[in-house]
């Protein structure tokens, strides 16, 4: 059907969403692994769309976004209006010269954790 890569076509495509629908089309006809030769795709991807179609409709070929459901770190407003503060009082300093002399941790890694090689007690 095609000779392009899978992947090629959907970056440039604006509605990738009927070239799947026909991908899903395909697996149900021909079955996975042909339904991938033909679109020069790999099955784990013709099985993603395939499932998709017939749990979602149309709706499930749109992509999901791949951010995490939950961000794995959470600053409590305290900290953000303390950080806040900070800036407005020293608007040069960068949030490394902030964590070293204030103390203040809100980037990389937990908020309760200084980042390696600041020690917390001072100097």
């Amino acid at each position: 059907m095609c000779p392009y890569v899978y992947y090629d076509i959907m970056r440039k495509s604006k509605e990738p969403r009927h070239y799947r629908l026909q991908m899903a089309l395909s697996a149900k006809e021909r079955g996975i692994k042909p339904t991938a030769a033909l679109f020069n795709t790999t099955p784990k991807t013709v099985h993603k769309w395939a499932r998709r179609w017939q749990e979602q409709g149309w709706e499930g070929l749109s992509d999901h976004s791949r951010a995490p459901k939950q961000p794995c770190r959470h600053i409590t407003p305290g900290q953000r209006t303390r950080a806040i503060e900070l800036k407005k009082e020293l608007p040069s300093w960068g949030a490394a010269r902030s964590q070293c002399h204030y103390h203040v941790y809100l980037s990389g890694g937990s908020s309760a954790t200084p980042p390696r090689g600041v020690n917390p007690y001072g100097s």
